[in-house]
């Protein structure tokens, strides 16, 4: 799966550090096996496989959380293996793609990932994608 790519965070009000704690750990889709690991206000998302989709923080109000994204792992886009930021990406990515809007690609795997909490169940969508659901295991 691929949510667009990912994330992004805009945080809106203060942290919950309850919430925080209660996300720590792993949720997997049951649909194709992405995963994401929740460690005080920390995640990485992956495939199912254990290759890394990205990395950042995550803040949570009640029982809404919003994911922003500081990293995307390069294998993932095929342009190497190791995290890039935002700014490295464009740099990247530019001379690759000539002409190309770069800057709002990239704005988009940065974009937030919001969603909900209902137990030991988490539901996730980004820029109006499709949305996700992961299980704590």
């Amino acid at each position: 799966m691929v949510m667009t790519l990912v994330s992004g965070m805009a945080v809106i009000g203060c942290t919950d550090k309850s919430g925080l704690d209660s996300l720590n750990g792993t949720w997997v889709n049951n649909s194709d096996g992405d995963r994401f690991k929740f460690d005080n206000g920390s995640f990485i998302w992956s495939e199912e496989d254990g290759t890394n989709i990205e990395k950042g923080t995550y803040s949570t109000s009640g029982s809404n959380v919003t994911l922003m994204a500081t990293d995307i792992w390069g294998s993932h886009l095929s342009i190497g293996k190791r995290w890039f930021s935002k700014a490295e990406l464009k740099a990247e990515l530019r001379p690759m793609f000539p002409g190309e809007d770069i800057d709002r690609a990239v704005e988009e795997l940065f974009s937030p990932i919001t969603g909900t909490v209902n137990g030991n169940r988490i539901t996730l969508s980004q820029s109006g994608s499709d949305t996700f659901v992961y299980t704590k295991r």
